[in-house]
C-alpha cells in the first residue's frame, strides 16, 4: 500500500516551491514576530510551512518534532501560555 504523503504530496504533482518560505516571512513580519519568540505549528503533510518558519530570519531556528498529544502538551507547558493575539 502506498504511503499517504507519497500519494497526496507527490513531488511531481505538487513540487516544492518557495511559497511557504515567502508566506512565513511575510507573516513573521506582519505580526512583528521577533527572534526568541516561539511558534507552535501543529501541522501535517511534508512540513513545508514548518520549514518556512524555521528559515525565517526573525524567528528562533529550532524545530521540535512532536508526534503525540502528550508531547504537544509538554511543549505548550514549556511555552507557558498560548497567545490568542494572532
Amino acid at each position: 500500500m502506498p504511503n499517504y504523503l507519497d500519494v497526496v504530496y507527490n513531488k511531481e504533482k505538487r513540487p516544492y516551491t518557495d511559497y511557504p518560505s515567502q508566506l512565513c516571512s511575510h507573516l513573521a513580519e506582519e505580526f512583528g514576530m521577533k527572534k526568541g519568540q516561539r511558534l507552535l505549528d501543529i501541522g501535517c503533510g511534508r512540513g513545508d510551512f514548518t520549514k518556512g518558519f524555521k528559515g525565517s530570519k526573525n524567528l528562533r531556528r529550532k524545530l521540535q518534532n512532536v508526534k503525540t498529544w502528550e508531547e504537544i502538551e509538554k511543549v505548550v507547558k514549556e511555552i507557558g501560555s498560548i497567545s490568542d493575539e494572532f
